[in-house]
């Protein structure tokens, strides 16, 4: 038998609830008392027995609602005498570990000493993907020269993104200079929402992916890109903006940065830029999915420059472009120079966190 019982007595509430074998009963501090039986019927019983002594009209308690055939789930943090886990009260703490897989959560209460003290700690030698997660008050540059300190032998992917919040809450967060991480002998994913700079000698050996973003990206890091050394890189998402114009010296820099490191797989450029003027910057680099999920001014243009440059598209597999903001017609012109076109709208955005599949470092996959 399954039931929950909502009992009312003035301003005081009680519930009961019956799921089967278990029995909740309602104790101090908002927790419950779980009783086990071993026989349906004898559980039943119980449950009237409680009632009856604990919650008649007598004692002047009413039933508020009744629900019979189905149970609540009861947290085992609220039941008496409940020892959470290790594991558990990590998470807690917003510290979870799976499969060579961590996530820090570092909100501002820490200082520079306890995040140095936490990083330390859980930061080990097996920790192959990395989550920092920043409260966006937080000044986190600290943060990201312990990481470098630390230098990890066997860190592969990291990532630093408050990945339930929007990038527009987050752009600002401070994580100073990504030269040290870079360095960071096996690293071949990186992916940062947030307030960085790049060294003049900005580079990797082993880097794959890169992601980065910031409201606004400064011209000076695109230049950094330009003449940094990354052999190994593949993919290369930049987010140029989330709300802030971004600067004309930027798309100055950008076809320089696109032209040096001439990533293979996949370009991907957002922000509040005219895609026409991505298109420009892009033209030709040849890679097998461009996205440039950018704003359109004038649908036209866009169109205009695309036709200008129709030779550049056969460098590009797949191209991503805003379709929806395009005219249907000026769509259609830019589909017939052969290219194979999807809508950006549609498909996840260059910085949403399924791309580094966020889910896994939460234990859900």
């Amino acid at each position: 038998m399954k039931a929950v019982f909502n009992f009312e007595k003035g301003s005081q509430r009680a519930k009961m609830i019956l799921d089967d074998l278990a029995l909740y009963v309602p104790s101090s501090g908002g927790l419950f008392e779980r009783i086990e039986f071993t026989d349906e019927k004898e559980a039943a019983q119980a449950f009237n027995k409680v009632l009856m002594q604990r919650y008649s009209p007598r004692q002047g308690w009413r039933i508020r609602d009744k629900k019979v055939g189905v149970a609540e789930k009861v947290p085992n943090e609220r039941l008496v005498g409940y020892e959470p886990s290790p594991e558990e009260a990590d998470r807690k703490k917003g510290i979870i570990k799976t499969k060579g897989r961590l996530l820090l959560k570092l909100d501002e209460s820490l200082s520079p000493d306890d995040m140095h003290k936490l990083m330390t700690e859980h930061i080990t030698d097996d920790v192959t993907a990395l989550v920092l997660y920043p409260d966006r008050r937080l000044h986190f540059d600290p943060a990201v020269e312990v990481l470098a300190d630390l230098c990890p032998a066997q860190l592969q992917t990291l990532i630093i993104d408050a990945y339930d919040q929007t990038v527009t809450r987050q752009a600002h967060v401070s994580c100073g200079d990504l030269g040290g991480v870079l360095a960071l002998p096996k690293l071949e994913r990186l992916y940062v929402v947030g307030s960085w700079t790049l060294p003049p000698d900005a580079g990797s050996d082993t880097l794959k992916q890169l992601s980065l973003l910031a409201d606004p990206m400064d011209a000076e890091d695109v230049r950094h890109l330009a003449a940094g050394a990354f052999p190994k890189l593949a993919s290369l998402d930049l987010g140029l903006s989330t709300e802030s114009a971004v600067d004309d010296d930027v798309l100055t820099a950008l076809p320089g940065a696109l032209a040096h490191l001439a990533p293979k797989e996949a370009v991907r450029i957002s922000g509040e830029a005219d895609v026409a003027d991505l298109i420009v910057a892009w033209a030709g680099k040849k890679t097998k999915e461009l996205v440039l999920a950018g704003s359109v001014a004038d649908s036209s243009a866009v169109k205009e420059v695309a036709l200008a440059h129709k030779k550049a598209w056969k460098a590009a597999g797949r191209i991503g472009l805003p379709l929806g903001e395009l005219d249907d017609e000026d769509a259609a012109a830019i589909a017939a120079l052969g290219v194979e076109l999807f809508d950006t709208d549609e498909g996840p955005h260059p910085f949403d966190p399924a791309r580094y599949d966020h889910d896994a470092f939460l234990g859900k996959s």
